[in-house]
């Protein structure tokens, strides 16, 4: 971990209700408040290290462009991104290729790859979305190895060092600030996934219990109150500009129930980001190391955050960045 300050040991207020919203663009910089300390929060898009198929595996790229975020990586306090990757050797995701085939896209890599990522100062990496099961039934169980041997967290799983609910991980970790907690869900399924919650599997369907989803997060803010309270969701429509007016309800709800951040990511573009209750909402990071070649798909994927402390977290600064150089 970073560390950039120690924090005194505080304790987070409950959220009171709603003191209005506003909507920052991507490159917008809310102006800073005289609160102090700050720590600085970096989230990444997707991250996507290659594809298997029928004809074999093909590398996204070489890692120098991967490694160009290390300077940005290394200023943060805490760095997240999604993993849209399971780590596998080649044998086993060519042995679970039958029980994929309708997977259009496999994305998988050798667990080497996770060095990546230490390489460049990823904390923590989102295992809860649609390709975390590339690799077949054993996916998540190997990925989640792969990055614990090299000290990096994962979130979104079932079994993570906090189990508030049975359908929904929950990963403590510390930083700079104190204690971060990060809770993740995915609304697109993989086709292992055959229903919801069953299995050792990342899929949490949360849009079909939208109330479960926003109680356990009131669950984690009421039993870890002076935590940093990330929620991620893997969602939206591919390719999409803008939320949909859903995800702008859900987002703002998960909010009111204490998280400080809401971390989106799954359409592969950046969209708008939002103060609400002084709080960072990022509908989605967009992709941070991806092969897609839409223009728009190879926007900054990279989103930094400030914040402070004044009895609660608040975002005093939200800005995309530049990610890779294109």
């Amino acid at each position: 971990m970073k560390a950039r300050a120690l924090a005194m040991l505080i304790v987070v207020l409950a959220t009171t209700g709603c003191q209005g919203r506003q909507i920052v663009k991507p490159r917008s910089t809310l102006a800073p408040t005289h609160l102090t300390p700050s720590y600085r929060i970096v989230l990444g898009g997707d991250v996507m290290f290659g594809r298997w198929s029928d004809a074999g595996w093909q590398e996204n790229r070489e890692p120098e462009g991967f490694f160009e975020i290390r300077e940005r990586l290394a200023q943060a306090d805490l760095s997240l991104i999604n993993l849209e990757t399971a780590l596998c050797e080649h044998e086993q995701a060519a042995e679970s290729a039958p029980l994929l085939t309708s997977q259009r896209h496999r994305f998988t890599a050798p667990p080497a790859y996770a060095d990546w990522l230490v390489a460049a100062g990823v904390d923590v990496a989102i295992v809860a979305n649609n390709h975390a099961m590339d690799c077949g039934p054993q996916s998540l169980a190997w990925t989640i190895e792969h990055l614990s041997q090299r000290n990096i967290g994962a979130a979104g799983a079932p079994g993570t060092p906090v189990e508030r609910d049975a359908r929904f991980g929950a990963t403590l970790l510390a930083f700079a600030g104190g204690r971060a907690l990060v809770t993740a869900a995915t609304v697109h399924a993989s086709p292992i996934q055959t229903r919801p919650f069953s299995g050792p599997t990342t899929i949490r369907h949360w849009e079909r219990d939208l109330a479960s989803f926003v109680a356990h997060v009131g669950v984690l803010r009421a039993t870890y109150a002076d935590a940093l309270l990330i929620v991620s969701l893997h969602w939206g429509r591919e390719l999409a500009q803008h939320p949909a007016p859903h995800q702008r309800a859900a987002a703002r709800r998960f909010v009111d129930a204490g998280a400080d951040i809401v971390y989106g990511h799954g359409t592969h573009v950046v969209q708008e980001l939002e103060i609400y209750d002084q709080k960072a909402i990022v509908y989605s990071a967009g992709n941070l190391f991806f092969d897609m070649r839409q223009p728009e798909t190879r926007a900054p994927g990279l989103i930094e955050l400030d914040l402070v402390w004044d009895g609660r977290w608040q975002a005093s600064s939200i800005v995309t960045l530049n990610s890779l150089a294109q």
